[in-house]
């Protein structure tokens, strides 16, 4: 008895290959709890589900989803930190007309150590950003010393040349966004709190909190 000789299978179309895509199973994160999920989102039984989950359609390294997950979290402590105006506002005594977004007083460029140290994570507006970028850039130097004094510039610059050309590991991110993710649990806990408070409890990062402990300041 002859058998049945086995066709090819025909080429996948585009049509094919979209509803193969979309069965795929999508990898985030949630940036409260630092849960890494594939599929459905997942979160530690301790989450309390307040900020959003990260999800990305391509694959993602874990350590490129730790970073999203602190893109997110230095975002939203900044806010709190800050506001929603331009802290650059304060030094030439403009009004500025656009949303303030995260920035950097050591550009993200110039440190890949610093970007996520909230100690050079400032809101800003688009109009000061480019007037630090190519017009002025002892604006935010200026504005950082006025504000937290001389030894934390100092103490900013130096982690800058000490650590150049590290960046941190995926353990190193992860405990990040646990740290920075209970830091914003604790936010209503000093809603009315001085900034010498917020300072010594981290809000604005490691290098101020050393530099005012250093000057007696806290």
């Amino acid at each position: 008895m002859l058998r049945d000789i086995p066709r090819p299978k025909p080429k996948p179309t585009k049509g094919m290959r979209l509803k193969k895509e979309k069965k795929s199973k999508t990898k985030g994160i949630c940036p409260q709890c630092a849960f890494i999920f594939r599929g459905t989102p997942e979160h530690y039984p301790h989450c309390q589900k307040e900020i959003p989950v990260i999800v990305f359609r391509k694959n993602k390294t874990d350590r490129q989803l730790y970073k999203e997950a602190l893109d997110s979290l230095c975002r939203l402590i900044t806010t709190w930190r800050d506001g929603c105006t331009c802290v650059l506002s304060e030094i030439d005594g403009s009004k500025c007309s656009s949303m303030s977004n995260w920035g950097h007083v050591i550009p993200q460029g110039g440190s890949a150590f610093l970007v996520y140290e909230l100690s050079n994570s400032f809101r800003q507006c688009s109009s000061h950003n480019k007037i630090h970028d190519d017009v002025n850039p002892l604006i935010y130097p200026k504005w950082y010393g006025s504000k937290f004094g001389k030894r934390a510039l100092d103490m900013l610059s130096q982690a800058q040349i000490d650590n150049r050309n590290i960046d941190y590991d995926t353990a190193d991110l992860r405990n990040m966004v646990i740290a920075y993710s209970d830091l914003y649990d604790m936010r209503y806990s000093f809603s009315s709190s001085t900034l010498e408070e917020k300072i010594e409890a981290g809000f604005y990062g490691s290098i101020i909190r050393e530099a005012w402990i250093k000057e007696g300041r806290i």
